[in-house]
């Protein structure tokens, strides 16, 4: 899985939004390290691993809550 190439991201003050075709989403700072590990190589489980070694989390947790939002970025066409 990896980024659209036209979804684009701002930071405004400490707040980080993602668009695409005229839609804004605010990413909160879960869905920031998600995002920002979507590179065309990681996977939903390596990515949910990072995170929950990171943040002392059951994976199984936080497994479901990536799949549940990468699904929700692949059905606004912001991860292809």
């Amino acid at each position: 899985m990896k980024k659209n190439l036209f979804a684009n991201t701002r930071s405004i003050g400490d707040k980080m939004f993602v668009s695409i075709n005229r839609r804004v989403f605010e990413l909160d700072s879960i869905g920031l390290e998600v995002w920002e590990k979507v590179n065309g190589e990681n996977t939903v489980e390596k990515i949910s691993e990072e995170i929950a070694k990171k943040h002392s989390v059951e994976y199984g947790i936080v497994l479901k809550d990536v799949s549940d939002f990468v699904k929700d970025m692949k059905s606004y066409e912001l991860i292809v």
